[in-house]
């Protein structure tokens, strides 16, 4: 496979929409790299393909500094790391960033979603702490069968960020996260994600009303009934809403436990024919320390707080209501 882009993708992510979401991601970048300018871990963690747009903006912004021969600078080489799993791709970014902290493989791979067990190597850890890791996907919300138990591997992934962002020192981050907006899940993950959601739907007024405002009276009262949905066959922006209250409450729902305040700072869906609909969040984790009573406390303001910013970016870059 060769390293460097097909036109029509390369095309695709310079389009107006994802103009506007690097401009979000640039925003996180620069507000953490104000307040933390000591910061010794890495800024910003990234899947940058052999364009590497993310990676060229913050060089532009001064976020990332450059030698005079255009090499990354010495004190600088662990600022960004980027995450390639092509190797040609990867043999461009070190002739177009010398000096670059750039690790071959896949995020799911490198930190083993599928065990609590197996680890990346202490010394490699950092590189995982970065204070915005930027996974954007093309690919939708896989789902995995364990046990008998439903998974998705990038809740997986996020689980163990989590973990290695806590130690040793509790570090607040940002994950900037991009999914395919399709849901192509047979019955079994359909069943268990309704279950998931009927959960709330059927305890939590207040959740119940914003979905209902997100997503329509008649597709939440779909959700809660015992029909089970199909949802390859709701048109697609149902499909991409639905992710977007889907995917936040499952990462609320395991950052529940861990020590840490979800908050959703932003909730997207863009994407219109023929490009492909995605769906994207920006999503800060705090330290709860004494910051929520209890677990289920702070679950439940993370619930609330999906529906802030539920936003549509426009083919023309213009933002509106999802």
């Amino acid at each position: 496979m060769k390293g460097r882009q097909p036109v029509h993708e390369a095309m695709s992510e310079l389009r107006p929409e994802k103009e506007v979401m690097r401009e979000f991601w640039l925003e996180e970048a620069k507000a953490y790299s104000e307040r933390y300018p000591e910061d010794t871990d890495p800024l910003f963690l990234t899947l940058p393909g052999p364009a590497a747009y993310d990676v060229r903006l913050l060089i532009d912004q001064g976020l990332l500094a450059l030698t005079e021969s255009g090499a990354i600078a010495e004190d600088q080489q662990f600022r960004v790391v980027c995450i390639e799993r092509n190797g040609m791709a990867v043999a461009e970014l070190i002739q177009q960033f010398p000096g670059m902290k750039i690790i071959e493989g896949t995020v799911e791979n490198l930190l083993a979603w599928q065990s609590q067990f197996n680890w990346p190597a202490k010394k490699d850890r950092r590189l995982f702490r970065a204070r915005v890791v930027n996974l954007d996907l093309n690919t939708g919300l896989i789902a995995q069968s364990a046990g008998g138990l439903v998974v998705f591997p990038v809740i997986e992934v996020i689980r163990k960020l989590l973990e290695i962002h806590a130690g040793p020192q509790p570090l607040q981050w940002t994950l900037c996260l991009t999914l395919n907006g399709t849901i192509p899940w047979p019955v079994q993950v359909a069943e268990s994600a309704q279950a998931f959601m009927r959960e709330n739907l059927g305890r939590d007024d207040e959740f119940r009303v914003r979905a209902t405002n997100a997503l329509t009276k008649d597709f939440v009262e779909r959700l809660v009934a015992a029909n089970t949905i199909d949802f390859k066959d709701l048109d697609r922006v149902e499909q991409q809403r639905f992710l977007m209250v889907f995917v936040p409450k499952k990462i609320a729902q395991v950052v529940q436990n861990l020590g840490w305040r979800l908050v959703t700072k932003h909730n997207f869906r863009y994407g219109t024919p023929p490009n492909a609909p995605m769906a994207a969040w920006i999503l800060e984790f705090i330290p709860a320390g004494s910051l929520i009573s209890t677990p289920d406390a702070g679950y439940r303001k993370a619930l609330r707080e999906i529906f802030s910013n539920f936003t549509q970016i426009a083919s023309d870059g213009s933002l509106g209501k999802a």
